[in-house]
């Protein structure tokens, strides 16, 4: 039993990882995941991480006794608040610095599949090779929405099931910005401006958050300062918490680092303590718009364990509840995954001579 303030997790598995620096680890905190792990521990496997740990928030659906049977995976588990935990961060950075000093780490969800240039053919071990030999600490990233091609209704998760066969359409249009001032202002008690960019687009901000959905700096900044300011006045009882807006999801991530002591992850993965990041990009596979996500998003609402006290949520199901009749999130700009080329086509992700030089096996 690991014990500490907001940190209460059993160990279900017959010991911890051992010390190998050599293994890639991947880290995630889950709840009710039942039908993705499958697939997903399939693809990690495949893609070369050698062992998995789990935070487990107290599944329900039979995702503990499933990963309980997996050879490669240590499954910690708590009954703690997952809001308390600072949405699962204090667990997080806590299971990485007793089990992710001197590997490279993959903190992901379980509807998120890593890829990076040529990943078909370039397992993760070889990729990691190449950050160390480049002085890479981190590689960012960001979240691209996969959806179904038609009916989202039609977008069933089977278990084992490739994520891809399922949901194989992304936007193509994505903007790439510095953060907006508010985020770049070193003020006391904030966490340092890390990364500095962002990134705006995608299936969610064109359905649920249409007014930040722009490159232009004055709309999205404005959203921030109204929702501060009637945030303020909802702690002094003015307006209800209801009245305070959600800002659209952060969309960058450095959800694959070498990890050490000293380094903290803030929130989720978005937001960490400066380190040297790759001269290469990758992207998450973000599979959130499966069939179940409006029942996801109403359980998640009334939760109100995620960021905001769950009205991200409640705006993904009333807006999903309105627009019942209009099921597809396809549009002129959608297109098809077939291989991680179609991100680069698309300006999406980037290479760099350095990484095709290695991969020839020049030195570097």
């Amino acid at each position: 039993m690991i014990a500490g303030p907001f940190i209460h997790l059993k160990l279900l598995t017959v010991s911890p990882p051992a010390h190998d620096a050599h293994e890639v680890r991947l880290y995630a905190t889950i709840r009710n995941e039942i039908t993705r792990l499958p697939y997903f521990l399939d693809y990690y496997r495949k893609l070369g991480v050698d062992r998995f740990l789990f935070v487990d928030n107290n599944s329900d659906d039979g995702t503990t006794d499933y990963l309980l049977q997996q050879h490669d995976c240590h499954v910690w588990h708590t009954t703690d608040s997952y809001r308390a935990a600072k949405y699962g961060v204090t667990w997080q950075n806590h299971i990485l610095d007793m089990y992710g000093v001197g590997h490279w780490c993959v903190v992901v969800d379980a509807d998120e599949l890593l890829i990076y240039p040529s990943c078909e053919t370039v397992n993760i071990r070889r990729f990691c090779d190449y950050l160390d030999q480049s002085g890479a600490e981190g590689l960012y990233t960001f979240m691209l929405d996969m959806y179904h091609g038609s009916d989202m209704a039609a977008a069933v998760c089977e278990p084992g099931k490739p994520f891809m066969d399922i949901c194989p359409m992304f936007d193509r249009d994505y903007h790439f910005v510095s953060r907006s001032f508010l985020d770049l202002l070193k003020l006391p008690n904030r966490p340092p401006p890390f990364p500095e960019t962002e990134v705006i687009g995608g299936p969610r901000g064109r359905l649920f958050y249409p007014e930040q959905n722009t490159p232009r700096q004055w709309p999205r900044l404005k959203a921030r300062l109204m929702g501060r300011a009637l945030k303020l006045l909802a702690k002094v009882g003015l307006v209800s918490e209801d009245h305070v807006p959600h800002m659209a999801s952060i969309l960058f991530k450095v959800p694959l680092v070498k990890w050490a002591k000293g380094m903290v992850y803030f929130s989720s993965t978005h937001i960490m303590t400066p380190i040297k990041l790759a001269d290469v990009t990758g992207v998450l596979l973000h599979f959130k718009f499966f069939a179940d996500f409006h029942d996801r998003a109403v359980i998640e609402a009334a939760r109100g364990e995620h960021d905001g006290g769950g009205r991200q949520y409640r705006r993904y199901a009333s807006i999903m509840d309105a627009n019942a009749g209009k099921a597809s999130l396809r549009y002129e700009g959608s297109v098809e995954y077939k291989s991680s080329n179609d991100v680069m086509h698309n300006g999406l992700m980037h290479g760099s001579q350095t990484y095709e030089d290695f991969l020839r096996g020049q030195h570097i």
